[in-house]
């Protein structure tokens, strides 16, 4: 959906970042030399990914909600060496030299002024493909004798920001497996000790979210784990949440919020995701409410 480049500096280098910024983005030459230690590295990192389960699983769970979407690419091998010097200027030219830029912090007051120095104003935008998406595939299983631990993750395609539920979802996930005193980690980390860490989350991209159950157990324990999220699914469908249960859940997501707008950085972040997909912002004021 997006990408984004970020610097953080002090007030009095404003000036000499910025200059930074500007030729990162449009004198970057890549050298071969450089792609090829680049290269290197990233066939390592994957190498090494790819000896995780955790990993592993993250991969086939995207490819058995996406298939061939982008959604449900992964970095391969193959893929690493067949990038070219070409591709990477003519994607830096097409795709990177348009963009938003978002700035807060304690700013010289000629900011703006230096902004539009370094970077040229360009409204073509980039072009977005419209690519729609496959119909689910069934979920997989890897099995391999060296992992100890079992990783799994349940998921499934689901709501944006913008479907009118998703502020009922968000608190209804957050009590679910959304924070440390949620019902899965009560259950399965405390009651039973089957995990270190469980939990659920719901990511919403630009074309269509996917809520995920994510979790590292001991192999023994595996199926019984998968048997106490399916209970606390039951016990979530089936019973009433508690109004004791409902304030905790609802005091501790405003205690979050606030403190993440206690730096300018974090309020960029806020604002970019709604920027980028196209969201007003009353947003947050309407989650808060």
């Amino acid at each position: 959906d997006n990408s984004s480049l970020s610097i953080y500096g002090l007030k009095k280098f404003y000036s000499e970042n910025l200059q930074i910024l500007s030729e990162i983005l449009y004198e970057s030459t890549f050298n071969e030399k450089s792609i090829k230690i680049l290269k290197e590295k990233q066939l390592n990192k994957l190498r090494l990914n790819q000896e995780k389960g955790a990993y592993l699983c993250s991969i086939n769970l995207r490819k058995s909600l996406f298939g061939n979407h982008p959604y449900g690419y992964h970095l391969t091998e193959q893929g690493i060496h067949s990038v070219q010097r070409e591709d990477l200027l003519s994607f830096l030219s097409n795709q990177i030299q348009y963009f938003d830029i978002y700035i807060s912090g304690d700013l010289p007051s000629d900011y703006l002024t230096q902004l539009e120095a370094c970077f040229p104003i360009k409204t073509q935008g980039v072009s977005k493909r419209s690519i729609e998406l496959p119909h689910l595939s069934a979920s997989q299983e890897t099995r391999n004798a060296k992992f100890i631990q079992s990783s799994i993750k349940a998921g499934k395609r689901h709501l944006t920001r913008k479907h009118p539920d998703y502020f009922k979802f968000a608190l209804t996930n957050e009590l679910f497996g959304g924070f440390f005193g949620s019902r899965l980690m009560t259950n399965i980390r405390e009651d039973k000790g089957y995990t270190y860490g469980i939990y659920s989350t719901l990511i919403p991209m630009n074309d269509v979210g996917y809520y995920i159950i994510s979790t590292d157990v001991k192999g023994d324990f595996e199926k019984e784990t998968i048997a106490e999220i399916e209970k606390e699914l039951d016990i979530l469908q089936n019973k009433l949440v508690s109004e004791d249960e409902l304030e905790t859940v609802k005091n501790y997501m405003l205690g979050s919020f606030i403190n993440s707008f206690t730096h300018p950085f974090a309020a960029i972040t806020k604002f970019k995701s709604l920027r980028q997909q196209n969201i007003s912002l009353d947003f947050y004021q309407t989650y808060l409410n």
